[in-house]
């Protein structure tokens, strides 16, 4: 037992050693279909007396653990059962022994002709003696193990034998064979593809009988089908090279094709042919029985050249290659499918597949950082500077002092006597004293002449501290300019007016008092109070070229709700970090008023529920110009927009999106990696393992909008209203309506891709998204109906900050507040509106699919058998009913031709050695990978994986499926511990074809 035992180890790792010398000195660059083929059936022949071996093993084992039984066991009688199991284990022992012997003879028969060879070759010179001998001995050898295989008796065959067994292909078997009888001019060109799809062995059987056929057919068929014709058999040609017997064959072919096209019928096909040369070409490439020779001679001198001398010894071991790896060797090293240009289209197509999801992760990313930062506390932004446009009063003040400027010279005649009208400034030439008739909003209320005299009598009765002067002034006449851009807007919370004054002193001290009034939000932190107030800012110009003038700020708390304004001088403390001027107002000795902090701003915007929960409103508060011509023409604003979410976390789910992308991205990349280190450059769809997840992620997102109110998808359709109208511009976070959009668009169009059954294409799905995202307001205007929905919102927005009051308190002043308001309306029409006109491109996905099932349609030929259906020709189907699955299939459950999404497309199945093989990027794009050769094992369990195996804690459970022999996959799923995969199995990721 033992001795048998060594012996199968020493044998065991010289085969192992046959097996690693081959799969490091086989060029993966080189390896053709012909190489895989031979060394296959090597390969094959020595994998059957191993495992023979095993098996005989296997009963030894029995019979010692009988033979111990028995020699404890109490009883002292012979067993009859472990006698008929001895002579069984003789008889295997003796076949076994058979074995070896022929496995050492045939190593020994290889060693002593390497001697003689190199002998011959020291004698005679020339190197290929040897290269000779070692191919005569590598065909013998094969043919020896295959009859020995099939039971038969091996004798060894000359090279003269080749040549002769190549008299017939078939014979009758061939002429009588289905293949050749129900081949007509229809389906000829059909039964040829579905011959090529046969392995070399058995296309073989029916070789001369088909090529006699198709030499009849030939002559009556078109030129652009006698071509196709040619070009199969010449396929079959050019993958026979390794099997002589078909030499006659294709040689009477050859001959047969040349005397029908040269010297047949003279119909229009045959003499297209010869006219354009397709029959010289043609034939050029046709190899003659001496040609094939010369090339199987040529692969037999390669081939040999890749075995083991085993005169010098048996090579070592290499640890890092297993059996397993080796017995897919074929499957691995197959050879691209397609033109060169195909395969280049592919290659760049599948990397900018890579970049995109690169590209998706960003945008993920994006959008999870800004949520973490509105989050953490509130976003300000600070906006562009408002500038709002007087544009007559310049001219009418003239370039120096005002009582000189032509404004008193001209339109007064030179008289400052107080007037009962204010002055209206219409024109440059005109003047009214009722009203800006060219305004079409114009207030007449805010600009009536009793208002603006009723303010400037409250700031003179008010009036203290450094607004003192104001009581030494006589008012001429309010100047009201008619362009000045807010009145022409019809305003009702802000006010211009330049007072035209004197000094009761010194009337020939005239001045303009450069008046600014505005409705705010106030508040004083330390007294608890809040309200609206009217701010007054007040600049005297007495001479246009000074370089500098005085502001002035007076507060008149709660107006315009109380009955008078009670000015409060102010001072400019400051401003904070939410854009509020802090003002400190003086003690007033008249009305007893004391001292107040106080801070103000324009509010503008909207808030759900609560300000500080979530909220979009701008602090706007006035810029103080310099020089007096800055002063008269222009009213400034420093606007800063300030966010609270706090209902932001809900965007925080793109993050998980985006790691879990990047674990897998890493995976794919890390398998390209290895794969490139093999020789083999192949890219993976990054979109398989993002694709799995889209139909859920979109729900998701949906979920978290639900909880988050709709609030950043509001934000942007009041921005889209704004672009449409020209109105004042929101300011927002676009990243976050942008992941989500992208997201819910992604499950919209997985959801299309699995109702139409069709692949769409990642690339074509994004630039989709994109055209609909970054033209959203463009897109709106095609849709009267949805454009109104948005742009009555838009509107909406900026007039429903108006503070609505009784109308008491309406009437004691024209002027209204303008604050932030809570948004309280159903928004489910304008959002629907909004996100319908995004995804209006989903028609080119849906014309996208239409398109490819039209051309699928067109382009699949008719079955014979079946008229009335389409099928692709090959072995994916796709729309017909699938009867054979591989073992992947059975044993994941994962239907490669009901693969869909947003995916790019593959193909699912290829044909190697007569099985159904699943191809290397379906099996990744149903997101599997392979470990070490072993295992199967989901993408998705990966990362679980390694966390169970850094924690050594199985908290969740994995299943894994064994790969067999010849990349089959066991059907019954393994559980998967801690230890079950080891650390350098993971580093041996990979992808390979499975059966």
């Amino acid at each position: 037992y033992y001795t048998l035992l060594l012996a199968y180890l020493i044998v065991s790792m010289d085969l192992a050693a046959l097996y690693e010398r081959i799969l490091a000195l086989v060029p993966v660059d080189d390896l053709h279909d012909s190489y895989n083929g031979v060394l296959h059936e090597e390969l094959s022949s020595i994998n059957r007396a191993v495992n023979d071996v095993s098996a005989a093993f296997a009963k030894l084992e029995e019979v010692h653990e009988a033979v111990n039984k028995l020699s404890n066991g109490s009883t002292g009688t012979r067993s009859v059962t472990l006698t008929e199991a001895m002579n069984s284990t003789m008889q295997l022992q003796r076949e076994l022994k058979k074995k070896l012997e022929s496995t050492i003879a045939t190593m020994t028969k290889f060693c002593g002709k390497r001697k003689r060879a190199e002998k011959n070759a020291n004698r005679n010179g020339p190197k290929a003696a040897k290269a000779e001998i070692k191919s005569k001995d590598l065909v013998r050898v094969t043919r020896h193990e295959e009859k020995k295989t099939n039971g038969e008796e091996a004798e060894p065959k000359t090279e003269d034998d080749f040549e002769m067994s190549s008299v017939s292909s078939g014979g009758d078997k061939a002429r009588n064979s289905p293949w050749v009888s129900g081949m007509t001019q229809a389906n000829c060109l059909e039964r040829l593809r579905m011959m090529t799809q046969l392995s070399v062995g058995e296309r073989s059987n029916y070789l001369s009988g088909v090529v006699g056929k198709v030499t009849d057919i030939v002559p009556v068929y078109k030129e652009t089908k006698q071509i196709s014709i040619l070009k199969y058999v010449l396929l079959w040609a050019n993958l026979n090279a390794g099997h002589p017997g078909d030499f006659a064959a294709y040689d009477c072919f050859s001959k047969d094709m040349a005397a029908v096209i040269n010297q047949g019928p003279q119909n229009g096909g045959t003499v297209a042919l010869r006219s354009r040369g397709y029959v010289a070409v043609l034939l050029s490439w046709w190899p003659s029985v001496t040609a094939l020779k010369q090339c199987l001679n040529e692969f037999k001198r390669m081939a040999g050249q890749e075995f083991v001398d085993f005169s010098e010894g048996p090579p070592k071991l290499r640890p890092s290659t297993s059996q397993r790896a080796l017995n897919s060797v074929d499957t691995i090293m197959q050879q691209p499918e397609g033109s060169p240009l195909a395969r280049f289209i592919r290659l760049v197509h599948r990397l900018a597949v890579f970049a995109l999801a690169i590209l998706y992760v960003e945008i993920s990313l994006h959008s999870f950082s800004t949520a973490m930062i509105i989050l953490h506390g509130s976003v300000s932004h600070n906006l562009p500077v408002q500038t709002h446009k007087a544009s007559l009063i310049l001219d009418y003040a003239g370039t120096s002092t005002i009582e000189a400027s032509p404004l008193v010279q001209q339109v007064l005649k030179g008289t400052t006597s107080p007037r009962s009208t204010s002055l209206y400034l219409e024109t440059a030439t005109t003047q009214s004293s009722t009203g800006c008739s060219n305004a079409t909003n114009f207030n007449a209320e805010i600009y009536s002449n009793e208002f603006l005299r009723f303010i400037f009598s409250s700031l003179q009765m008010h009036a203290s501290h450094n607004l003192s002067y104001v009581t030494e002034l006589e008012l001429v006449a309010p100047v009201i300019d008619c362009t000045f851009d807010l009145l022409t807007f019809g305003d009702q919370t802000a006010a211009r007016v330049y007072y035209l004054v004197r000094r009761k002193s010194n009337t020939t001290d005239v001045m303009l008092l450069s008046t600014s009034l505005s409705v705010q939000d106030y508040a004083v932190d330390k007294q608890f109070q809040r309200g609206p107030a009217t701010l007054l800012l007040v600049a005297a110009i007495d001479d246009i070229r000074a370089t500098t003038i005085t502001h002035h700020i007076a507060v008149a708390f709660n107006y315009p709700y109380v009955a008078e304004p009670a000015f409060a001088y102010s001072e400019l403390m400051g401003v904070d970090g939410d854009n509020y001027w802090q003002l400190q107002t003086l003690a007033n000795p008249r009305t007893q008023d004391p001292a107040k902090f106080v801070r103000t701003a324009r509010r503008f915007g909207r808030y759900l529920s609560d300000p500080a929960a979530q909220s979009n409103i701008e602090m706007a508060h006035w810029g103080l110009p310099s020089d007096p011509m800055a002063e008269l023409g222009s009213w400034l604003w420093h606007s800063r927009a300030v966010l609270h979410d706090s209902w932001a976390w809900t965007h925080a789910v793109h993050g998980v999106f985006a790691i879990n992308v990047i674990f897998n991205l890493s995976v794919l990349f890390f398998v390209m990696y290895r794969r490139i280190r093999k020789g083999h450059f192949w890219v993976g769809d990054a979109f398989s393992t993002i694709s799995n997840m889209l139909l859920y992620r979109g729900l998701i997102v949906l979920l978290c909008n639900h909880l988050n109110g709709y609030w950043t998808v509001t934000k942007m359709c009041i921005s889209v209203g704004d672009s449409i109208t020209g109105l004042h511009a929101i300011y927002y976070r676009p990243e976050l309506v942008h992941a989500d959009l992208l997201a819910i668009f992604l499950n919209v169009a997985s959801f299309l891709s699995y109702i139409a059954r069709e692949r769409v294409d990642p690339l074509f799905v994004f630039a989709t998204f994109e055209i609909g995202w970054g033209y959203r307001a463009e897109l709106t205007k095609l849709y009267p109906g949805l454009k109104k929905n948005i742009v009555n919102f838009a509107v909406a927005d900026v007039t429903n900050g108006l503070l609505s009051v009784s109308p008491g308190l309406d009437g004691l002043s024209p002027m209204e507040l303008m604050t932030a308001y809570e948004v309280v309306e159903s928004r489910q029409r304008v959002v629907s509106s909004a996100v319908i006109s995004i995804f209006s491109p989903l028609v080119l996905i849906a014309a996208y699919v239409v398109v490819r099932k039209a051309v699928r349609y067109v382009n699949t030929p008719v079955s014979s058998d079946k008229g009335t259906s389409r099928r692709r020709a090959g072995v994916y189907t796709e729309g017909s009913q699938q009867n054979d699955l591989t073992s992947f299939e059975t044993a994941t459950g994962a239907g490669l031709i009901k693969r869909f999404g947003v995916i790019s497309g593959y193909e699912n199945y290829i044909m190697r050695e007569d099985r159904l093989t699943a191809t290397i990027d379906a099996v990744y794009g149903n997101g599997f990978l392979v470990v070490k050769g072993k295992f199967l094992i989901g993408a998705q369990d990966l990362m679980p994986l390694l966390l169970m195996k850094l924690t050594r804690v199985r908290f969740t459970n994995i299943f894994v499926y064994e790969i067999k022999e010849k990349s089959s996959v066991e059907e019954t799923a393994q559980l998967v511990y801690p230890s079950t995969i080891s650390w350098d199995d993971l580093w041996h990721l990979d992808v390979t074809t499975l059966t």
